[in-house]
């Protein structure tokens, strides 16, 4: 009788686990899935500057060029992209905790590659890019840690 009562309670505890693991992981692909819509809008910018809706108004670009730190608004820099900078990009990753992301974005470029580093929050049921970290490359990545 004390194993068939364990066995019951070890299969309900089984079952309860799987299924609020499942629900976790559908709530946690719907917020990807949310993420992915902000970093498009920003990957399909227009050169009316229709990225500057994927940012909050206080983002920041940064980028080290010839070894000097520069730094810009984000939506100022949206709306001054070149044709080079519509170039079509992937998402690499999105990294996901509470109402705190990070992506990486990749897109060729003349000079070779860049590489965003987009760090996002949930504010308000909208996700916002609230900084970005650009590298420009003439070099493949060499390896990304997932």
């Amino acid at each position: 009788m004390k194993t068939k009562v364990l066995l019951l309670a070890f299969l309900f505890i089984s079952f309860a686990s799987v299924s609020f693991a499942q629900r976790l992981t559908a709530k946690t692909k719907y917020q990807i899935a949310r993420i992915e819509e902000t970093i498009n809008g920003y990957l399909l910018t227009s050169e009316a500057g229709g990225a500057s809706q994927a940012y909050l108004p206080a983002a920041q670009v940064m980028q080290v060029q010839g070894g000097t730190l520069m730094a810009q608004n984000a939506t100022e820099q949206t709306s001054a992209k070149t044709a080079e900078a519509l170039r079509p990009g992937h998402i690499v990753y999105v990294d996901l905790q509470g109402t705190a992301a990070v992506a990486r974005v990749e897109r060729p470029s003349a000079k070779g590659s860049v590489t965003d580093f987009l760090n996002l929050l949930q504010i308000d049921g909208e996700w916002k890019v609230v900084n970005q970290i650009r590298s420009v490359s003439d070099e493949q990545p060499a390896f990304t840690l997932k």
